[in-house]
């Protein structure tokens, strides 16, 4: 595994997305997504 792979989890490495695809809306409430959950990119 690279450096590079370790950062994506769960999502195909070349994939294009859309962000806002990744997250459900509703009014009056905060939603969000983590991208990075390392100690040193947080």
């Amino acid at each position: 595994m690279t450096k590079k792979d370790e950062l994506i989890k769960n999502i195909d490495f070349s994939s294009a997305l859309t962000l806002t695809h990744l997250v459900d809306y509703e009014t009056g409430r905060v939603v969000s997504r983590t991208l990075a959950s390392k100690p040193h990119v947080n």
